[in-house]
């Protein structure tokens, strides 16, 4: 049975500004001149010249590159060229120019743009019929469509769908697919989507042998091809009617529609529909017994079949040569061209013998495997079962000694815990000396200046370095109480009151207070925490591990670097982070931050030491309030410290 399906072929993604007159003088245009330009002599080339459509296009991604113009525009470029390639049969260059399209939107998040390249890549395996492949894009053209919610291009996409549904033979899966093209076509007005996918459905009934239906659809696809005024459209609609009339013997009828379509075919070098047209004009001569006209139709679709290396159509055309000897009791003939059939008949059941025989090996190695892992089951089930037996033998051997174990552990338990308080004694001596060291830094720092400098500077400079003397004991000693507070906390004789925290004033009091370290390194250390971020969270807690990270962000950042403190609101938690572009943080460093059982510390960019503990107590100071902390960091480009709590309501 020869049919026409219409597979939509979406040319796409090709930027046309068709103007009455073409651009011959591009040296004499500016860039965006030039691109119209070349626009328009792919246009005029892709038709006639493809060769010429593939340099305009290549001219096209030039001008980009040389320009530096926007990538979309070099996208399209591919587009223009991967088109152009698959009108040659360029099948691999035009995949890899589709996919370089692909790459550059999907970077550059083109939803729209991304649906046509998918749409495209679906065009061409359908061309090479590897189908599963074509189906597995145009599924991904419609998962983008769907994402960003444009149904103005979905009538196609699920013509597509069905055209490919039915070249692998799923011909009940593709009619849903037709009735939502039509659906969408009918939305949007889209009348070469409903042609396409009347015409389409007509093809499945006409498989089913259910004429009239098919006659429904081929009709209906004739009237919008009429109403658009397609010549093509209008010669597959009447052409696929024919073939109807055929099927039920009526051959004038069906006879004055293939002559017309058979010229129409061949004026338009259309050799396959040609084929089409020829045989089945040959079909009914034949019936007719005008076996001269006959035999002249059916050579003349074997030489367009030899012309287009068609072995399956060569097959197909000589069955029916050797039909119409036999017919005219030739059978000399008959058994002659019969012979040539049977030869092609074979290479083309070679070819999908290899091809069924891949499946069959396929088949039998997953066969294989199964019965292979059914004896591993078999063996693993009685293996468990001697495992079972000896496992309840060492059940009873442990319950005897058991309680001896118990006893050990318990006892064991016991050093562990007096260890961990001793560790959290050292603890608390560490985080003192390391949390005090930078306000008596700067009480030290000045009362240095102070007393070198005190006669030569003026009352106002000296009143100014005791206000800042006078402004870091309060810190320090703020700081001391803090931590004397948290050593009572330790003890169980501290209360854990959180607040609603605003943490634009906690950041900017970590700021005064590590102001003077951080001029002294030359580090901008900075808030950018709005004043409506609020945690619910105890402040003591909270202010001391801000501080002790951000101390050590300024104590790994070199001069010159940045130190900043910022919030925002995710969900239900307040995120705080403290960052800076300092040194970083080795990989298999950051696994030790946090842990109390591997001490680790590392020297600043100033030489500046740690106790490698304050870490440890902000982690439980965070976890206490109900929040985490971690950290992610770049060795030679920084650090960031996030901090959750609660939300304040």
């Amino acid at each position: 049975m020869n049919k026409v399906i219409i597979l939509l072929l979406l040319a796409v993604g090709t930027i046309f500004c068709k103007e009455d007159s073409l651009f011959t003088k591009l040296n004499s245009l500016n860039a965006i001149e030039k691109l119209n330009a070349l626009d328009n002599l792919y246009y005029d080339a892709f038709v006639i010249d493809p060769p010429t459509a593939v340099r305009f296009a290549q001219e096209k991604i030039k001008l980009v590159e040389t320009h530096n113009l926007d990538d979309s525009i070099k996208a399209f470029g591919y587009i223009n060229l991967g088109y152009a390639y698959l009108k040659l049969s360029s099948n691999d260059s035009s995949y890899a120019n589709f996919i370089t399209a692909l790459d550059l939107f999907e970077k550059n998040d083109m939803k729209r743009e991304t649906a046509i390249v998918y749409a495209n890549l679906g065009m061409l395996f359908n061309s090479k019929g590897e189908f599963e492949k074509a189906y597995q894009y145009i599924m991904n053209e419609l998962s983008v469509l769907e994402e960003f919610s444009d149904s103005s291009f979905m009538a196609g996409c699920y013509l597509r769908l069905a055209t490919t549904l039915d070249a692998m033979g799923k011909s009940e899966e593709s009619l849903s697919y037709y009735e939502k093209a039509i659906e969408f076509g009918t939305k949007y007005d889209d009348k070469v989507i409903l042609a396409n996918a009347n015409n389409n459905i007509g093809v499945v009934y006409e498989l089913r042998k259910e004429w009239d239906k098919a006659l429904e659809y081929y009709y209906k696809s004739l009237e919008i091809n009429i109403e658009m005024n397609s010549e093509l459209g209008i010669e597959y609609s009447k052409f696929n009617i024919a073939e109807i009339s055929k099927q039920k013997g009526e051959y004038d009828k069906a006879l004055n529609i293939f002559l017309q379509s058979d010229q129409f075919f061949e004026e338009q070098g259309l050799k396959l529909e040609t084929i089409y047209s020829s045989r089945s004009i040959a079909f009914i001569y034949s019936k007719q017994k005008k076996f001269s006209a006959a035999l002249k139709y059916i050579n003349k679709a074997i030489k367009l079949s030899e012309e287009i290396g068609s072995t399956v159509e060569l097959r197909d055309n000589y069955k029916q040569l050797a039909k119409i000897y036999e017919e005219k009791n030739d059978f000399r003939n008959a058994h002659k061209y019969h012979q040539v059939y049977v030869e092609y008949k074979d290479s083309v059941l070679n070819a999908t013998n290899i091809e069924k025989i891949n499946e069959l090996q396929t088949k039998y190695e997953t066969e294989q495997k199964e019965k292979e892992n059914e004896l591993l089951r078999s063996k693993l089930e009685f293996n468990e079962k001697v495992n079972t037996f000896y496992l309840i033998i060492v059940i009873l051997v442990i319950l005897l000694v058991i309680f001896t174990i118990y006893w050990l552990v318990k006892i064991h338990n016991k050093n562990k815990k007096l260890n961990e308080l001793n560790a959290t004694k050292d603890k608390f001596f560490s985080i003192i000396a390391h949390d005090l060291k930078n306000p008596f830094s700067v009480l030290m720092g000045f009362s240095e200046m102070l007393l070198e400098s005190f006669r030569e500077n003026t009352e106002e400079e000296n009143l100014e370095s005791i206000s800042a003397l006078h402004e870091s004991s309060k810190r320090g000693y703020k700081l001391l109480e803090n931590l004397l507070d948290w050593s009572r906390s330790q003890r169980g004789k501290i209360d854990f009151r959180p607040v609603k925290l605003n943490i634009k004033e906690v950041s900017e009091n970590i700021i005064q207070l590590l102001e003077m370290t951080a001029k002294k390194k030359n580090i901008s250390l900075t808030s950018k925490v709005d004043e409506n971020i609020f945690a619910n969270a105890d402040m003591n807690m909270v202010s001391t591990t801000i501080r002790n990270i951000t101390s050590n962000a300024l104590k790994f950042t070199n001069p010159g670097g940045y130190v900043e403190i910022d919030a925002e609101y995710k969900s239900d938690r307040v995120e705080v982070r403290v960052i800076d572009n300092g040194i970083g943080i080795e990989k298999d460093d950051l696994k030790k931050l946090f842990r109390i059982d591997v001490h680790h510390s590392t020297a600043g960019t100033a030489s500046e030491s740690g106790t490698g503990l304050g870490l440890i107590i902000c982690k439980e100071f965070i976890e206490k309030n109900s929040g985490t902390i971690n950290v992610e960091s770049t060795p030679g480009e920084g650090t960031q410290f996030h901090i959750q709590l609660p939300k304040s309501n």
